[in-house]
């Protein structure tokens, strides 16, 4: 039936949906994380070494 065909292509797509919400949310969070380590690398680090040799 037709209208059977239509609700499950829905509940795939939702699913679909879900999943690359999912790995955005997992991108991001990521991507936060390598930000961080890379303002460390090069802004936070060379500021400690500076205070280091003081």
């Amino acid at each position: 039936m037709i209208a059977d065909d239509l609700q499950r292509e829905n509940d795939q797509l939702k699913e679909k949906v879900r999943q690359l919400q999912t790995g955005r949310r997992q991108l991001r969070k990521l991507t936060k994380r390598f930000a961080r380590v890379f303002h460390v690398r090069e802004v936070e680090n060379p500021q400690l070494r500076e205070h280091s040799l003081r």
